[in-house]
């Protein structure tokens, strides 16, 4: 065989090895692609908006667990999320003094940087009977739920045979880095398109009897 034809099949076999020869995982190359993907992963960050707390904020309504009694019966309709559509109590003599409602405030997730202020009121035949203000969904205090008691008995000038309870509330999704500490939860303001209006089921109330009963005694 010729010299050059031996240097040239050398030539060849020596770039063929060095081609196919896999780059170790410590190469600038592989580094520098590893950084990258780092970098735009890094940058991915969670957008709340006004819709993310219309769909994760609920405000139930309910007779309180602290008033019981043969006369008083409360059935509640849900839906096939277990979300209550609809409460009903029924009331029989003797009629009670005070009827505690429970409103629970339960948020399907948390706001770490975005928290949601709401304003409730509460109402019984459109009498306005309470207003609360509370931070829904806060992920330091280890409860999602807030609870609040109020009854539509007190001051009520007279009993109906029925009453409609319900309330509804002002949800602001305040700024990104806002400090749930520093709120104000009853002058606090945000943009109008981070306000929203949640209302809670309705809870209808039936009196039973003989004649209504009396009203109670203003405090």
């Amino acid at each position: 065989m010729k010299p050059i034809a031996v240097l040239t099949l050398v030539a060849a076999l020596l770039w063929a090895m060095t081609s196919c020869s896999p780059k170790p995982s410590g190469s600038p190359a592989a580094s520098q692609g590893s950084a990258g993907a780092e970098a735009v992963q890094g940058t991915i960050e969670e957008t709340v908006e006004i819709g993310d707390v219309e769909q994760s904020v609920l405000l139930s309504l309910t007779l309180a667990s602290t008033l019981t009694g043969p006369n008083i019966r409360q059935e509640l309709l849900r839906d096939p999320r277990q979300i209550i559509n609809l409460a009903r109590v029924s009331v029989k003599p003797p009629f009670p003094k005070e009827l505690p409602i429970l409103l629970t405030i339960s948020s399907m997730r948390t706001f770490p940087d975005t928290p949601v202020v709401l304003r409730v009121r509460a109402f019984a035949d459109e009498r306005p009977v309470g207003v609360f203000a509370a931070i829904a969904g806060r992920h330091d205090t280890g409860n999602r739920d807030v609870l609040w008691t109020f009854d539509p008995l007190k001051d009520v000038p007279a009993f109906p045979d029925t009453m409609l309870v319900r309330v509804e509330a002002d949800a602001l999704l305040m700024p990104a880095g806002t400090d749930p500490g520093s709120i104000d939860l009853q002058t606090a303001t945000t943009s109008p398109e981070r306000v929203t209006k949640l209302i809670g089921n309705p809870l209808r109330i039936q009196f039973h009897g003989n004649g209504a009963p009396e009203a109670p005694a203003a405090s």
